[in-house]
């Protein structure tokens, strides 16, 4: 699915082969790196790929304590940023949320291959349920009225 949304590379970290390139990637490190997985490992990774006054870029929610090392985000000069939209209404977020939604709505971005799972509200808690348990089929759930 990722090739399908433009990703030129492609790395399953649960294979020798991309063990190896997620070795390679910490070495050479990158500007940016965005973490969207929500998971303790895929934070530390992030932190590993950032190179010294990079950006990491925290899309997603991480609904338990993590314990990072923040030594190494400060010795790094990492500029952090965290995409709530509760702490980014003075930046912008809500009037950029629009235009992306203005944008789906024209077609430009066409999300239907990530929804995953429908459910009418009536059964809106089976599909909460459902995205909290962060089974591998789910991507994004919707909900119908």
């Amino acid at each position: 699915m990722a090739e399908k949304f433009g990703a030129t590379q492609i790395i399953n970290s649960l294979t020798e082969g991309g063990q190896a390139r997620l070795q390679e990637l910490k070495r050479e490190k990158a500007d940016v790196v965005i973490e969207a997985a929500g998971a303790a490992p895929a934070l530390d990774l992030a932190t590993d790929l950032t190179k010294t006054s990079g950006r990491l870029c925290i899309f997603s929610w991480h609904h338990e304590r993590r314990s990072i090392d923040l030594s190494r985000w400060h010795a790094g000069g990492f500029e952090v940023l965290n995409t709530s939209p509760m702490i980014d209404a003075d930046r912008g977020f809500f009037k950029n949320f629009h235009r992306a939604i203005a944008l789906m709505q024209k077609g430009v971005f066409d999300l239907r291959p990530l929804v995953t799972h429908v459910a009418p509200y009536t059964d809106a808690q089976r599909l909460f349920e459902v995205a909290a348990g962060k089974k591998q089929d789910y991507i994004k759930g919707v909900v119908t009225f």
